[in-house]
């Protein structure tokens, strides 16, 4: 009988990491996850680096401030409207594409002006979560954290429209913002 050496490495390694059975330690934030984007169109430039004390989101133009957030993105992921007035931030603050399936976890949160205008939780997408995720056959890796791309298979916005579209194994949902 031979055994494949990834399947050993795979195993031996979540052993290791998932020891405490329930809980994943995140790895350390660098610089690789800091965010600077500045887009061609507008010249609006979004900015965010890490700082343990004073984390920030700052979106610039004209290389002034135009608004900050006393946050951090983190390895989420985030969409910018083309006025520079609202961000979507998503995903997973330590993990970017793993997500905790607790019905109550913020996902999505929409910002407006620097100001938190919609927090969108798993639970306002999936009415009934646990027997969603019984039919998209899910297996939560320990202490029950999925691919967010399992979930969701992508996010868009219609700034125009002021909806936020999660596109789901199922089907769609639009959230108005």
């Amino acid at each position: 009988m031979i055994i494949n050496k990834r399947f050993l490495i795979f195993v031996f390694s979540n052993l290791f990491i998932f020891q405490s059975g329930h809980s994943m330690k995140p790895a350390r934030f660098t610089t690789q996850d800091n965010v600077e984007f500045e887009d061609p169109k507008t010249g609006h430039r979004l900015v965010s680096k890490f700082d343990d004390e004073k984390p920030n989101i700052s979106l610039y133009s004209e290389k002034k401030l135009v608004w900050s957030i006393p946050e951090y993105i983190g390895r989420k992921s985030y969409e910018l409207s083309p006025d520079g007035k609202k961000i979507l931030i998503y995903g997973d603050f330590h993990f970017g594409h793993l997500i905790h399936l607790d019905p109550k976890t913020e996902f999505a949160v929409l910002y407006l002006n620097g100001k938190k205008n919609k927090i969108i939780k798993i639970k306002d997408v999936y009415k009934n979560f646990k027997k969603d995720m019984e039919v998209f056959g899910l297996n939560p890796k320990i202490g029950d954290w999925v691919s967010y791309h399992e979930i969701i298979k992508a996010v868009s916005v219609d700034w125009d429209k002021s909806e936020l579209i999660f596109h789901l194994p199922n089907g769609k949902i639009i959230k108005k913002f």
